[in-house]
C-alpha cells in the first residue's frame, strides 16, 4: 500500500511505523494525523493492539481523523471467511469489536473491498488520484520552503528503496518448500565397502579399511564442485570433483596408503547402502538432492562426438540459493566475546 502512495508522489505517514504504547506517543500520532491531508484506513481480519480501555489504536486514529474532518478512505478485506488461522481474531470479544469497527468504517461513506495486496494497491492508487482531483488539499509545498520539498522527495525515494529491500528480504525468507529436506550444514554420510585393487604389475593392493564412512555436509559437497568454478560444471567435472574429495579423505586414513590405490575406482556394497548400488548411484543421489533443494539447475547441451554423433552433455548451473550456500562455506563466523551469555540465551 505504501508503494502505491509513493508512486503518485505523495508522502505516507504510516501509523504502523510508530509504536502506540503510551500517551506521549499518542500525542505524536495526533499531530501526524492533523498535519496530513488525507486519511486511509485498512481493515482485514485483526482488530489490532488496544489501549487500556480495550479500543484498538487503529480505531482511535480513525475516530480522530473523522473528528478533524479529514477526507477518509476506507479499504476492507472482501470476505473474512476466506482468511485462516493467525489472520483472524480468535477471541470472540475482539472479533465482535472488529465487526463493529468495519461497520463503522463502511457507514455513511464509500469504501472499497480488496482480496489481495495487488488489488489493494490499485484501489489505493485510484482513490488517492480521485481525491487529489475532487478534494484537493494543501499538500507538501509551502511558500518559500523549497528545501523542505527537496527533503521530502529524498525521504520518499529512500522509503521506496526500503520497501524494495523489505520485499527482497521477505522473498529470501519465504519458505521455498525445501525446509523438510536435508541441506546446508546438515550432516550426511555413506558407508562404503572398499575392495582390493591392483597396481600396474597386477599385484593386489589392500584398501586402508574394508569399510569407510564417508561423512560430510551438503555444503561441503557443493563447495567441492563449484568452489573452483563458481557458476557451472558439467556432470563429468562434478563427478571428478567429488571423487577428488573422497580420495583426499581416504588419504587421511594412513600415511602408508599405496599412492596409486585411491586413484582407482572402487565399488559400493549394495547391502551396506541399499539404494546405492555403485559409485554412479551415489553420485546421482547427490545430484538429485542438489536439484531438490534448489542449489542447481540442470541443463543439456549437444556436442558432436568423434563419430559425428550428437551427445547431450549434462550441465549443472548453480542458482542464487546455491551461491548463498557456497558463500556460507567460506564465510567467517561472528566471534563470540562472551560464551557464557551466548549459552544462557540459547
Amino acid at each position: 500500500m505504501l508503494q502505491a502512495v509513493l508512486e503518485i508522489r505523495a508522502f505516507p505517514a504510516g501509523m504502523e511505523l510508530f509504536p502506540s504504547a503510551d500517551d506521549e506517543q499518542w500525542a505524536f500520532i495526533q499531530r501526524e494525523i492533523a498535519s496530513s491531508d488525507y486519511y486511509i484506513v485498512i481493515a482485514a481480519g485483526k482488530y489490532g493492539s488496544t489501549d487500556a480501555s480495550g479500543v484498538s489504536f487503529t480505531e482511535r486514529e480513525y475516530d480522530y481523523a473523522v473528528s478533524l474532518g479529514k477526507p477518509v478512505m476506507g479499504f476492507l478485506f472482501h470476505e473474512l471467511s476466506e482468511l485462516r488461522g493467525a489472520q483472524l481474531e480468535q477471541d470472540t470479544d475482539r472479533a465482535n469489536k472488529l465487526k463493529a469497527f468495519r461497520n463503522k468504517v463502511a457507514r455513511g461513506r464509500l469504501v472499497k473491498f480488496f482480496r489481495n495486496p495487488d488489488e489493494l494497491k490499485t484501489q489505493v492508487w485510484n482513490a488517492l488520484t480521485h481525491a487529489f482531483e475532487m478534494r484537493p488539499q494543501e499538500g507538501w509545498t509551502r511558500a518559500g520552503n523549497s528545501r523542505r520539498l527537496h527533503d521530502l522527495e529524498e525521504i520518499s525515494t529512500l522509503q521506496k528503496r526500503i520497501l524494495q529491500l523489505e520485499h527482497e528480504l521477505a522473498s529470501l525468507h519465504q519458505d521455498d518448500g525445501t525446509a523438510d529436506l536435508s541441506q546446508g550444514a546438515d550432516p550426511v554420510c555413506w558407508r562404503l565397502t572398499l575392495h582390493t585393487t591392483s597396481d600396474s604389475a597386477c599385484r593386489p593392493i589392500e584398501p586402508p579399511a574394508s569399510e569407510y564412512v564417508f561423512a560430510t555436509t551438503w555444503r561441503e559437497l557443493l563447495a567441492a564442485i563449484f568452489g573452483p568454478r563458481l557458476s557451472e560444471a558439467t556432470s563429468g567435472e562434478a563427478l571428478e570433483s567429488l571423487k577428488s574429495l573422497l580420495i583426499e579423505r581416504l588419504r587421511e586414513l594412513t600415511d602408508l596408503l599405496h599412492p596409486s590405490w585411491p586413484d582407482r575406482l572402487f565399488e559400493l556394497s549394495e547391502c551396506d547402502f541399499p539404494i546405492v548400488e555403485n559409485w554412479g548411484q551415489l553420485f546421482k543421489s547427490i545430484r538429485d538432492q542438489f536439484f531438490a533443494v534448489g542449489y542447481i539447475q540442470i541443463m543439456y547441451a549437444s556436442n558432436v562426438g568423434a563419430r559425428e554423433e550428437h551427445v547431450d552433455r549434462e550441465i549443472w548451473q548453480i542458482t542464487n540459493k546455491g551461491r548463498v550456500e557456497l558463500a556460507r562455506a567460506t564465510a567467517m563466523l561472528r566471534p563470540v566475546s562472551n560464551p557464557e551469555s551466548v549459552r544462557a540465551r540459547a
